[in-house]
């Protein structure tokens, strides 16, 4: 999640792939045979930062009419929801967006691909699509459990153009000594490039939150940038030990996390993140870069 482009242009491309970013329990996580479709409205926002800030005609960060038509569209496009886009809006979209259809062909249907090859054996998709598009597309549904595609445009016009981050941290995080839980035997390469991620989310969400400790986490994107199909939170915590103490805290409720980081840890280990490469990088520190998403995508450094 360093690299939003990075990330973005995996929801725009090869939805039937063996290897999906979006994991397919992470997106439905079903106990019956119902589809939640957890995180849609965090997919759809960095789709739609992307479109308005590097396919439309933006002016003075404000939408005019027909750039928010469209975004809405495009969205509305992505999901392919059996019945929701009329031929003359299905045409409209795609006479005014010629580039982005041009560039990303599978944006049109997304979704649908992607529940075709991963999740058919969850939900059949007229079902599927009629609880979500219903939803989507209704303000008062919003109001009451979620976001729907105005909400999600107006976020997306808040948080801006997609960036590409680099988490500076000193070199000693390399030789640092993390211990297990139970304080025995040092812990994994594969454990200590999950912190460095966790760190970097943490360091990401308070860009928006300077002064605060703790931070809601984007828990699912954050899952898929590690390549965990599972909800639980063991997967994703750092449950180690640093100086005899946990570095890191988390406080989870169904689907929602907030997470923190020492700030003695902080300090030690000299965390920043910075959204353009350092022009410099002195001795003691690395930047590090994102690679990709799952487990064998480390983040490496410069």
């Amino acid at each position: 999640m360093l690299d939003e482009i990075k990330e973005v242009e995996s929801y725009l491309t090869n939805p039937q792939t063996d290897n999906p970013r979006i994991q397919p329990k992470l997106f439905s996580e079903v106990k019956d045979d119902s589809v939640k479709l957890y995180g849609i409205s965090e997919y759809l926002t960095i789709i739609c930062r992307y479109y308005l800030y590097n396919y439309s005609t933006m002016k003075d960060n404000c939408c005019d009419e027909n750039v928010r038509t469209n975004a809405k569209l495009i969205m509305r496009a992505w999901c392919g929801f059996s019945g929701d886009l009329s031929e003359d809006e299905l045409k409209k979209v795609k006479t005014d967006n010629e580039k982005w259809f041009q560039d990303y062909p599978k944006a049109d249907g997304w979704l649908r691909a992607y529940h075709k090859k991963h999740l058919k054996n969850i939900a059949s998709w007229d079902d599927y699509s009629s609880t979500w598009k219903e939803h989507l597309n209704n303000d008062l549904i919003y109001r009451r459990v979620g976001n729907c595609y105005e909400t999600i445009l107006a976020e997306a016009i808040v948080q801006g153009p997609l960036k590409i981050y680099y988490l500076t941290m000193k070199k000693d995080y390399e030789d640092i000594s993390f211990t297990k839980p139970d304080g025995k035997g040092n812990i994994s390469k594969p454990t200590k490039n999950k912190i460095i991620k966790f760190i970097a989310t943490y360091m990401l969400q308070t860009r928006f939150h300077p002064e605060q400790k703790w931070v809601v986490a984007p828990k699912l994107r954050m899952l898929n940038w590690l390549g965990y199909d599972t909800n639980k939170h063991t997967n994703w915590f750092p449950e180690v030990l640093w100086n005899g103490e946990n570095p890191f805290g988390r406080v989870s409720e169904n689907n929602i996390a907030k997470i923190t980081v020492n700030q003695n840890f902080i300090n030690d280990m000299g965390i920043k993140i910075t959204a353009t490469k350092p022009k410099e990088i002195h001795n003691e520190y690395n930047v590090y870069y994102d690679t990709g998403y799952g487990k064998k995508s480390p983040i490496d450094f410069l």
